[in-house]
């Protein structure tokens, strides 16, 4: 018996699954058979990984396997993907699913890059808070040092 992976997502991150959900969307919507559409991005793809998962996905949607069933059997889905497009499957709405899933995605994208973007700045001035305090430590060390020595301490 085949194990399943327990990825949350693999290849994708937050914004290429928004953007894969978009392309799957609309090619069901343009009415463009799924495995056709999925040869196609797979040609396109940036990631040998990600051309012969979207290879994969394209042949078991050719020998009749729904979506959602290959999307899962890969592994590199989140569960929520897989359930929405099963549920889209049984519904007849696939396409409006992976629009909404789309959405979703690029909502928690944006989320995310709000956050790292909202942490980079208190990180950036604790870094630079510690540097200074390190140059004016290291310095009255030295300058208490040189003064031990007489070094500082030239007289004409």
């Amino acid at each position: 018996m085949e194990e399943k992976k327990k990825k949350k997502s693999g290849i994708y991150s937050a914004g290429n699954l928004s953007a894969f959900c978009l392309q799957v969307s609309l090619l069901l919507s343009a009415a463009v058979p799924l495995e056709e559409g999925l040869s196609v991005m797979a040609e396109d793809a940036r990631t040998q990984e990600e051309k012969k998962l979207l290879q994969g996905l394209a042949e078991d949607v050719e020998l009749g396997e729904p979506l959602f069933s290959a999307l899962e059997r890969t592994g590199e889905f989140p569960s929520y993907v897989v359930k929405m497009a099963k549920l889209g499957h049984q519904t007849g709405t696939l396409d409006q699913m992976m629009k909404d899933l789309s959405v979703y995605y690029e909502k928690e994208f944006q989320l995310m890059r709000s956050i790292q973007n909202a942490l980079t700045y208190p990180v950036m001035m604790v870094f630079m808070l510690l540097t200074v305090l390190f140059v004016l430590f290291t310095k009255e060390n030295f300058d208490d040092l040189k003064s031990l020595r007489g070094v500082g301490n030239k007289t004409a």
